[in-house]
């Protein structure tokens, strides 16, 4: 590895059925385990768009989105996050990820 360590993003929706979510998982576990080469950040929102769980965390989300973004490329680029102007911007997000939170069926079973 060279450093500084690289800053790496992997961010996909939690219900995507497209590219599951085992594998961002593993690409994270993978590369966080390369200690001092990458600074990891993920973020796997629970996002459903009318049946379309590819490509959709910034639509359903996309005040959260900007923001987890926002600290991302700010600590990327060692910028400071009121950079990003996020209080000026229009708010757009009509439901929180915690109202979306599927309970998936291997954990249908807890109560």
């Amino acid at each position: 590895c060279q450093r500084p360590a690289r800053w790496l993003a992997v961010s996909q929706g939690m219900q995507d059925g497209m590219v599951t979510v085992a594998e961002g998982s593993s690409a994270v576990r993978f590369l966080s385990g390369l200690n001092g080469c990458y600074n990891v950040f993920s973020y796997n929102p629970p996002a459903n768009c009318f049946g379309d769980t590819h490509h959709t965390y910034m639509w359903v989300f996309p005040d959260d989105a900007r923001a987890k973004f926002c600290d991302f490329w700010s600590a990327a680029f060692r910028q400071d996050p009121k950079t990003c102007g996020l209080d000026e911007l229009q708010k757009l997000q009509r439901v929180n990820p915690e109202d979306n939170v599927p309970v998936l069926p291997w954990y249908a079973h807890l109560p």
